[in-house]
Parts: structure tokens; C-alpha cells; sequence
């Protein structure tokens, strides 16, 4: 979710009508992103880009998650089975949900984020590298308020 987040910053940012993008696929945004920064086209074999493909199918897996039927057989001693009869076996989805993966998925969207702002003018960089807001306010003096 936060590469496409950060494929629909970058391109309401830069792409006119960015809206006309809004459902395509989370790397098809991010494509038409690069081309309109001119860089190199990605190389989805190497990462950073390969693993923007597993980010994608992870976030498909979750977001279309469906029920698992699991088959546990196995013969144990007491003591195993004391230990783990209140552990429900674990589905092929929750295996995949990791310390390593986790890191493994922020270090590929810090390096994506790191490639887009190299290739984007100074002058549109603003809002993209952190959240703000601006505004005023006044005090009323109202006797109603």
C-alpha cells in the first residue's frame, strides 16, 4: 500500500490529470511515474524493482485474502503436544508476514522513494519529502462563540 501511496503522490505532484491513473495497477502507476521523470527504465529482475513486484502480489494476497483450508497431521511426544496444542497451524499467507519481509519491504520503498526525489525537479519536491500543512487562525470575539 505505501508504494502505490507514494506512486499517487509523486504523481499528482508531477502528471496532469493524475485521476485518469487512479485504477491502475500499483505498478503501472509507478511506470508512468518513472517515464515522466525520464529515468532509466526499471529492471524488474534486480532489485529495487524486483522486489516491487513482491511488494505488489503481497499487498494482493492481503487485500484478497481468502480463507486457507489447513490439514495438520503429525505424531508428537506430550511434551510437543503440550506445548503447541493451542497453536493453530499456521496459513501459507501468514507465513510470508516476517520480521525479514517487513524490513525487506521498507528498505525497498525508502531506495524507491530515494530514486523518484533524484530524478524530480528541486522545484516539485515540495510536500513530497515530508507532511505539512499551512493555514491560519483567528480568535473570535463573538459572544456566541
Amino acid at each position: 500500500m505505501a508504494l502505490e501511496a507514494l506512486a499517487n503522490a509523486f504523481g499528482e505532484r508531477l502528471i496532469p490529470r493524475w485521476k485518469d491513473y487512479e485504477s491502475a495497477s500499483p505498478i503501472a502507476k509507478l511506470r508512468i511515474v518513472v517515464v515522466n521523470l525520464k529515468m532509466p527504465e526499471p529492471n524488474f529482475e534486480t532489485d529495487p524493482w524486483a522486489a516491487v513486484i513482491w511488494l505488489v502480489k503481497i499487498r494482493n494476497k492481503v487485500a484478497h485474502a481468502k480463507p486457507e483450508y489447513i490439514k495438520f497431521d503429525k505424531t508428537m511426544s506430550r511434551a510437543e503436544f503440550e506445548r503447541q496444542r493451542f497453536d493453530a497451524p499456521t496459513s501459507k499467507l501468514e507465513l510470508e508476514i516476517s520480521l525479514e519481509n517487513a524490513e525487506r519491504a521498507y528498505k525497498t520503498i525508502d531506495v524507491i522513494f530515494e530514486l523518484l526525489c533524484k530524478h524530480t525537479p528541486i522545484e516539485q519536491l515540495d510536500g513530497l519529502l515530508s507532511d505539512g500543512f499551512s493555514g491560519t487562525v483567528s480568535i473570535s470575539e463573538s459572544k456566541n462563540a
